[in-house]
């Protein structure tokens, strides 16, 4: 079977493909973390020894749930493989939780063990149940149970964009499909990657391991010194990256444009997700990097990956929305309006989405899988919540989400079309806007041409109701680096 067709087998869990790729090549080097290396073949002997432990030591078996609180490292893909080498799923637990996110995570998910590290594990609560991992005592016995590709592998908590954090299950299906599409459309331009892990590990952790490409441990530290992150790029030949669209920007603002290619050198392909990029962010990369292969991708946590495709340099010069690629052939779409009529073929509405990048659906929360899993023509999909347009091709652009979306008298408006009217007019450095639905407030970098009464003048075309604040940086969370929208609002409301 062709390794991009691997989900349609059944029998492919994430664990088995890892292994699959450790006895085809267990010389190759797996991870990179400062000056450690793991081969594939250390890899696999480590983590079946682990699985060993957790089931023969600490009772852990297929129908468990295992936390995993601990920080950014090759100790944290070790304890995720190793988990689901048991047959059991991991729970991705954030370093930067709190302590009342993390209490309610836990307490929800009823975690037989959670597997830590020294500077951590102080923050759990429940320490009779956890663990320090101590990934260098192996013994000569391991295991490797393998599982039906589509029970659940990883629960994963959204970041809170759209209300309270909940917990998504992910399948071994839904991974695996979603990281071949990843790799499939770049392979042709670099078949050997070195792919650097700069946000936070979770969803993406096993993305190189599965296709038998190299991971890099880029420092957490690096989220916010731009400095460490161009050392880093450079220090490791990082040549495949991804990157928030905010983070992104944050990169390439921080140095003149010699250095930023310099930072870049080596880096053939970059991937951005979880926001909605800006023309002038493309811009600015595509001054730094002419040669850059630059992909965009969309993919809510509920439906892991929906859309991928390359951007251009004359996409900078789009007065609308980026479009987020096509739509990927294996799934299905349906579009709705605002009173559940389908407008597919208008090519504009709310979009729903169904096929094998689907989660199994949120924990333990009937009424959410009841509100968001919804039948429509005797198919279950996945309500998104984005407001979208789908071209001829299946390419589509993300106009908004519905809280991101300001009603007019004449149009339903994607605040991100306001955003851009100011920036075209580089009236700011960065521009963010939230509808708190009482007014926009219009957070703002400024630059030696920003004039207040000049940002009003645009705002006054669409809304009387409006609140502008300059702030000195964009705040981004810690560990998605997306827009931290909570804390501006927290800040200055």
């Amino acid at each position: 079977m062709n390794q991009y067709r691997s989900w349609l087998d059944n029998s492919k869990s994430i664990h088995s493909v890892i292994k699959e790729n450790a006895l085809r090549n267990p010389n190759s080097i797996a991870l990179i973390e400062g000056e450690n290396k793991l081969t594939y073949g250390e890899l696999d002997y480590i983590t079946d020894s682990m699985a060993y432990d957790l089931v023969y030591s600490y009772g852990v078996h297929e129908n468990s749930i295992v936390g995993v609180y601990i920080e950014k490292s090759i100790n944290y893909i070790l304890a995720c493989l190793s988990i689901l080498k048991t047959g059991a799923e991991y729970l991705h637990l954030d370093e930067d939780y709190s302590q009342e996110t993390l209490a309610h995570v836990l307490g929800e998910c009823k975690t037989a063990l959670v597997l830590s590290s020294k500077e951590l594990i102080s923050n759990l609560k429940i320490q009779e149940k956890a663990l320090i991992t101590d990934l260098d005592s192996t013994n000569n016995l391991g295991i490797c149970i393998n599982t039906h590709n589509e029970k659940t592998a990883i629960i994963g908590y959204t970041s809170g964009t759209t209300g309270l954090p909940k917990g998504v299950e992910v399948s071994h299906r839904a991974c695996i499909y979603s990281f071949n599409k990843f790799w499939e459309e770049v392979d042709n331009i670099q078949p050997r990657q070195n792919f650097g892990y700069i946000t936070y590990l979770a969803w993406d952790a096993f993305s190189p391991l599965i296709h038998g490409a190299t991971g890099i441990i880029i420092p957490t530290a690096a989220n916010s010194d731009m400095e460490l992150l161009k050392r880093s790029l450079v220090k490791y030949k990082v040549n495949h990256a991804f990157f928030t669209p905010s983070l992104l920007e944050k990169f390439l603002n921080s140095f003149d444009l010699l250095t930023a290619r310099e930072a870049l050198k080596n880096v053939n392909i970059i991937w951005v997700g979880g926001e909605i990029i800006k023309p002038q962010t493309i811009e600015m990369l595509f001054d730094a990097h002419p040669h850059v292969n630059l992909f965009n991708n969309y993919g809510p946590t509920e439906c892991f990956v929906v859309s991928q495709g390359a951007l251009v340099e004359s996409d900078s010069e789009r007065t609308k929305e980026i479009p987020a690629g096509k739509i990927l052939p294996e799934l299905e779409y349906i579009l709705l309006d605002e009173n559940n009529n389908d407008v597919t073929e208008s090519g504009l509405g709310y979009l729903y989405i169904k096929g094998a990048a689907l989660a199994n659906g949120y924990h333990k929360r009937p009424d959410l899988n009841k509100k968001h899993f919804v039948a429509i023509k005797d198919k279950t999909y996945y309500e998104t919540g984005d407001y979208c347009q789908v071209s001829e091709g299946r390419t589509i652009s993300i106009l908004a989400r519905n809280s991101f979306i300001l009603e007019t008298e004449t149009e339903n408006l994607p605040v991100s079309f306001i955003e851009q009217k100011i920036l075209e007019q580089k009236l700011v450095n960065e521009c963010i806007i939230i509808n708190t639905k009482k007014e926009l407030m219009i957070f703002c970098i400024v630059n030696e041409r920003t004039r207040e009464e000049d940002i009003e003048d645009v705002l006054k075309v669409y809304t009387p109701d409006f609140k502008v604040i300059f702030i000195d940086e964009t705040p981004l969370k810690a560990s998605s680096q997306k827009i931290n929208y909570s804390l501006l609002l927290e800040q200055y409301s």
